[in-house]
């Protein structure tokens, strides 16, 4: 016989195969599931974030255990999978357990009177039996619902609808303003429209089960945390206005989100897992989505006037590098405070870094030795300074650098002009006009024009992750 339990929800101790058939739960939340024995069963569904799913049918559990066991698994069409640590297990009601149940009821009704099945009082009924009960429910429930008293309970269900509409099922939006915590616990229906553009880091206090359908009408970030607030990818979400979500109170003030759909259509989580901070080179003349140019202007908030990017989305890429580059290297606007989280809720802006027209090198120190093949003394490049710049598009050579300084030749020869002259071959002769001829040194001249500095070279964008 299939049991069940209310507010049936954890998470993964630790991963499992496809073929295994049993698995653990968080430490103390075994007792959150029913406890199982032949010939019983009930049907759990595991689900991650990517919003893969399972349903699994689980045989064994004893009181007091954090084990299911004696799992078939791959139930209801659904395939058999390797799950990991921290991925949702949860007893929700199937297609098929609905399609039983209401076969079980009809052939219930079929063979029974409703007023030969004993009920216990309870709830607020004084009925002994479901023919009274349903009698109480026409005459005093349902004016709560919406329904007009009538004989029988079952003839009143065409008005379903305002009914589901008195509980909030089919309710309109309520629209809620964006803060620090968004209390959804207090809303009187299920469905909100939550706007503004304030960071959001708690959905408040509501009892374990309580859920809301939350659509977003703004963009501002979600924080992620693990216990409180937690969300697909394990990580902030920066929302745009359409977005959407469903948010599960786990109780203690705890919530689950699932099922985030962009109205983009792109996922909530990037596959590739790439960390915010990474840098690409991209042939496209516009920044892709969750991407920024590296062109040293300004990122911020959607208040902050930034120059690159101002929006919610800016907030991990702002933080990380305030975090990680010194002010003289990035700068932001106004100098830095006491913290990222204070700069970033003051609206201020910090530059990104600027690779227009230059190219990287790895940071000579990277992993914390160094190997001293670019430094400030060779190059004129700081090699051990995160985000230093330098270097030249021509250069033209110094005397020491070209290895041919600046010199001259002595010349040491005279040479003599003569005129006439008279004299006998016995005595000196004589030579006028003789005369001796200077000779200067001819100065040399060094090499003083730019030559090219730069090697062979293909142009594209270089893009930042947000």
């Amino acid at each position: 016989m299939y049991v069940a339990k209310n507010n049936a929800y954890s998470t993964l101790a630790a991963g499992i195969s496809a073929s295994d058939v049993s698995l653990t739960v968080q430490a103390g939340h075994g007792d959150r599931f029913p406890v199982v024995g032949a010939p019983d069963w009930t049907k759990i569904t595991l689900e991650d974030a990517a919003g893969h799913r399972e349903i699994v049918k689980m045989e064994l559990r004893n009181s007091g255990s954090d084990v299911l066991a004696t799992l078939t698994r791959g139930q209801e069409g659904t395939t058999a999978r390797s799950w990991n640590a921290g991925d949702v297990v949860e007893l929700r009601m199937t297609a098929a357990l609905v399609e039983e149940a209401m076969a079980h009821w009809a052939e219930n009704v079929g063979a029974h009177n409703a007023s030969a099945i004993a009920v216990s009082p309870a709830g607020g009924l004084a009925a002994n039996d479901v023919q009274e009960a349903l009698e109480e429910l026409d005459a005093e429930k349902q004016p709560a619902l919406g329904f007009t008293p009538a004989n029988d309970v079952l003839g009143n269900l065409a008005n379903k609808a305002t009914a589901r509409a008195n509980i909030g099922i089919e309710a309109a939006e309520i629209d809620v303003a964006s803060a620090a915590t968004v209390d959804l616990g207090a809303l009187a229906g299920m469905n909100a429209r939550i706007t503004g553009t304030a960071t959001i880091t708690s959905f408040g206090t509501a009892a374990a089960g309580v859920s809301r359908n939350i659509r977003m009408a703004d963009a501002l970030v979600l924080t992620h945390n693990a216990t409180s607030m937690i969300l697909p990818g394990s990580a902030n979400i920066a929302t745009a206005a359409g977005d959407s979500f469903e948010a599960l109170s786990l109780g203690s003030g705890n919530w689950f989100i699932r099922g985030y759909q962009r109205l983009s259509g792109q996922p909530v989580a990037a596959a590739s897992g790439i960390p915010t901070g990474a840098v690409t080179s991209y042939d496209g003349v516009n920044a892709p989505s969750g991407w920024v140019w590296s062109d040293g202007k300004t990122i911020g908030s959607a208040s902050s006037g930034a120059t690159n990017r101002a929006d919610a989305d800016c907030e991990a890429l702002f933080k990380h590098y305030w975090e990680n580059f010194p002010n003289s290297i990035l700068a932001v606007s106004g100098g830095r405070g006491v913290s990222s989280s204070a700069d970033w809720s003051a609206n201020k802006t910090i530059v990104v870094p600027d690779r227009r027209g230059r190219v990287d090198a790895g940071q000579d120190d990277m992993g914390g030795t160094a190997a001293s093949r670019l430094t400030s003394g060779g190059s004129g490049v700081d090699g051990a300074t995160l985000g230093a710049v330098g270097g030249t598009e021509t250069h033209t050579l110094t005397a020491a650098q070209s290895g041919l300084p600046l010199h001259g030749h002595a010349l040491n020869n005279a040479i003599y002009t003569g005129g006439s002259g008279g004299g006998s071959s016995s005595s000196n002769p004589d030579w006028d006009g003789l005369a001796l001829q200077s000779i200067s040194n001819a100065g040399g001249t060094s090499a003083s024009s730019a030559h090219p500095n730069v090697q062979p070279t293909l142009i594209t964008n270089k893009i930042i992750k947000l």
